[in-house]
């Protein structure tokens, strides 16, 4: 290391990207795939379906 020069920390962007991952209960999963093969309509529509409705 040479002398006269201090090494100091990088910050941490603000808008750092998170992985952010859904946890949902496995029976909960089942259902969801059960009407994706009734209703023919991509899961992520029937997710959103169910779980709009909750937040709000």
């Amino acid at each position: 290391m040479k002398e006269g020069k201090t090494t100091a920390e990088r910050k941490v962007r603000s808008d750092k990207k998170r992985d952010i991952k859904p946890k949902i209960p496995a029976a909960l999963n089942e259902c969801v795939h059960n009407l994706f093969h009734i209703l023919n309509q991509p899961m992520k529509d029937i997710g959103a379906k169910i779980i709009f409705p909750g937040i709000n």
